[in-house]
């Protein structure tokens, strides 16, 4: 079980919200199984007064790396919804992951050479 954290700035803490993250935090050692920590943040700013919008941190400690996903709301305006941001957050750290698991398996892609196919002379 990967130890969680959750902390919560510029709101009230939701249990819901922290049970949803712990959830996804789990899931992620299907992707790879020496996860030794993971850090969220999520934190509602007041820069913007008509519309709130909700940010989120993920921090993974694995073995040699920390992996490190931010999702900010300009980008995405669906993120006044705190789980479709941690929904966007999670996913993008399972592409992550996935990387991170495939170059430490040696699975890394690599690019074709574009040689020339005409006939050698000689």
């Amino acid at each position: 079980m990967i130890p969680v954290k959750v902390t919560y700035t510029d709101f009230e803490p939701s249990e819901a919200l922290t049970a949803n993250i712990e959830d996804r935090s789990q899931k992620l050692e299907l992707f790879f199984d020496n996860i030794q920590k993971c850090s969220v943040v999520v934190s509602r700013p007041h820069k913007h007064k008509k519309q709130k919008f909700y940010h989120i941190e993920v921090i993974l400690k694995v073995p040699g790396k920390t992996l490190v996903v931010n999702r900010e709301p300009e980008k995405n305006d669906a993120h006044h919804d705190p789980y479709i941001c941690v929904r966007d957050a999670f996913e993008a750290m399972t592409r992550m992951l996935e990387d991170y698991a495939a170059k430490k398996r040696g699975n890394v892609k690599k690019h074709e050479t574009h040689e020339s196919h005409e006939p050698k002379s000689e």
